[in-house]
């Protein structure tokens, strides 16, 4: 990881990505207060936060500055830049962060950071062991992980971490095993989603946090704080306050992936050839046997549950619902290899899924699917419980709940992605794609919350609810369906005060979505 390296090909192998300049304000906001801390960025890249560490020092007093600040990174290109702009009222160190010894440099009051994003799996086998190792943590923690741990022991006795950390902090074992374990040495930790994706320099898509420690060696707190942290004029700590409902039903959240496998549905190949209306499987005389009821749009989501009779007659009025997946195709001459002979040898030698298969004509149907998630959306996603024998393709993920998933727990699933909360968590968690569509790839769909079932006896409470919102949602009443979601789900966890603060997270998801179709929702700017 040395200095040839160039571009994006280097933020990548780096696993550095550049902060944006709005980001990097919010958080100087919080964590630069007197204007004269001691500051160390350890791997400072672009510079985006200690820039705006040594602005924010300045607004504060004007006369004055942060002690001598100390900048790290592995890559002397960046140094070398920012020396040039910043010169001496920085200390610069060229070197691996988590190589440097604390007992030979100063304290600080604060770490200010935008450590690697670099994936558990991406480092080195032998690197992995010796940190893990070393700081004693355990699962697929990124690289993050052990930055952080380390830089603990840069840090005077009420100092604080900013810092920017992976969305994976938020949903992840290895992410709240860490957090807790930073608790256990701070008076506070918090942890929030972006409430937008930033536009990262360099152009990945990877989702951001924002990880937020003082206290520490001052005391330990019981637990962290979850939230949401959404770019706003006021550019501070006290805008992450305007979402306390938000936050409050975060915290009583779990991720989906916790709850249940996501995977890609079945791949055809050939749609055309392969998925059929009733009208196409009466021309061909298929017979049902060699056919598989499936859900490949996203618009035969019309409630929150899809059945058999949902999809014949969808496939009646014109809709593909019927998915080709014959046993055999040995007899010549039948309905079913009529059908595949108008698929060429040239298509079948020139698709890639077609060249996977042993038969090629065998569709992967995969395993249990107990429900789909919509992977392209206009408004928000949606999540729809399906029933024996029905399978999606591609367009949708596939869901299968683990074996100890309650029905409950399933029901709560799928009225927590209708309420206001799930569709506002779905415009932070998405990706925002042409004409605003909201995208989510199987990681994202991954991360979406589901609000915890506190009691078994919450079950018919819970069927009440569901039968009514897919009612209204199938009559096309979507915001009475979000309404009746929020009052069978949001007033548990918000209490007596549930419909102010629902009116919050409304007006907040009004306004996420009117930046998505008005092409702003990505609009933080890109560091220089």
């Amino acid at each position: 990881m040395g200095g040839g390296l160039r571009g994006a090909a280097a933020k990548k192998e780096l696993g550095a990505f550049y902060t944006p300049d709005s980001t990097a304000s919010s958080l100087a906001g919080w964590a630069i207060r007197t204007g004269t801390e001691s500051v160390l960025e350890p791997s400072v890249g672009g510079g985006a936060l200690l820039k705006a560490a040594l602005i924010q020092a300045r607004e504060i007093k004007p006369f004055g500055g942060l002690r001598q600040p100390l900048a790290c990174d592995i890559d002397p290109i960046a140094l070398e830049t920012l020396r040039n702009e910043l010169g001496k009222t920085v200390e610069f160190c060229l070197g691996d962060f988590l190589e440097l010894d604390p007992r030979k440099f100063r304290k600080f009051d604060v770490v200010f950071a935008n450590p690697p994003f670099t994936r558990n799996h991406s480092i080195d086998v032998y690197r992995r062991k010796e940190l893990r190792e070393r700081f004693g943590i355990e699962g697929p923690a990124g690289i993050w992980t052990y930055f952080l741990a380390h830089a603990m022991d840069f840090l005077v006795q009420g100092g604080r971490i900013a810092s920017i950390v992976p969305g994976s902090a938020l949903f992840t074992r290895y992410g709240d095993a860490f957090l807790r374990r930073m608790c256990r040495s701070f008076l506070a930790v918090n942890v929030y989603q972006l409430a937008e994706r930033p536009i990262w320099s360099g152009g990945t898509e990877e989702r951001g946090g924002i990880l937020l420690a003082e206290g520490y060696f001052d005391g330990v707190c019981s637990k962290y704080v979850k939230g949401v942290w959404p770019p706003s004029s006021k550019q501070n700590y006290e805008s992450s306050r305007e979402l306390q409902a938000y936050r409050d039903l975060s915290s009583a959240s779990r991720p989906l992936g916790d709850l249940a496998s996501i995977s890609i549905g079945a791949v055809t190949g050939c749609n055309s050839v392969f998925l059929l209306s009733e009208e196409e499987r009466v021309a061909f005389d298929l017979a049902p046997e060699d056919l598989t009821l499936t859900v490949s749009r996203a618009r035969h989501v019309e409630g929150i549950t899809i059945n058999p009779d949902d999809l014949v007659r969808l496939a009646r009025n014109g809709q593909k619902t019927w998915l080709l997946t014959p046993r055999n195709i040995d007899r010549r001459g039948t309905p079913t290899r009529k059908r595949l002979a108008t698929i060429t040898k040239y298509q079948r030698r020139s698709t890639c899924w077609m060249n996977k298969r042993k038969p090629w004509w065998r569709i992967e149907t995969g395993s249990d699917c107990h429900g789909v998630f919509t992977y392209m959306n206009e408004r928000g996603p949606r999540l729809a419980l399906t029933t024996a024998k029905i399978i999606c393709t591609n367009t949708l993920h596939r869901v299968a709940f683990g074996p100890i998933v309650s029905e409950a727990e399933k029901l709560a699933a799928v009225l927590t992605f209708v309420s206001t909360f799930g569709q506002l968590a779905g415009e932070a968690i998405g990706r925002v794609y042409g004409g605003g569509v909201l995208k989510f790839e199987l990681t994202d769909a991954r991360l979406m919350p589901v609000l915890a079932v506190l009691d078994h006896r919450d079950l018919p409470v819970l069927q009440t609810a569901a039968h009514r919102v897919d009612f209204a949602l199938r009559a096309g009443a979507v915001d009475a369906a979000q309404e009746l979601a929020d009052e069978a789900l949001l007033s548990r966890v918000l209490g007596s005060s549930w419909r102010s603060g629902v009116a919050e997270l409304r007006e907040a998801l009004r306004d996420r979505r009117h930046a998505r179709h008005s092409g702003r929702a990505l609009g933080l700017r890109v560091a220089g």
